[in-house]
């Protein structure tokens, strides 16, 4: 976009950097719609999902045999 990662906004029409962060924004918006719509396996990307009973299980299960292990 032509502007420094330090450079101070200004209103100046000269320097039109209202502008240029309000395309910015559009374009990280249209970025954000883009991944939500992608589906669930993004590669690179982390998608939260919350933990079932069961797995909470397993894993207690597994940490409980891992120590048996170091012991």
């Amino acid at each position: 976009m032509g502007i420094e990662g330090n450079a101070k906004a200004t209103t100046l029409e000269a320097d039109n950097h209202v502008n240029i962060l309000i395309e910015a924004s559009k374009k990280l918006r249209d970025l954000v719609k883009q991944m939500e719509t992608a589906g669930a396996n993004i590669k690179g990307y982390i998608i939260y999902t919350e933990e079932s009973e069961d797995d909470k299980k397993k894993k207690a299960e597994d940490d409980e045999k891992l120590k048996q292990l170091i012991k």
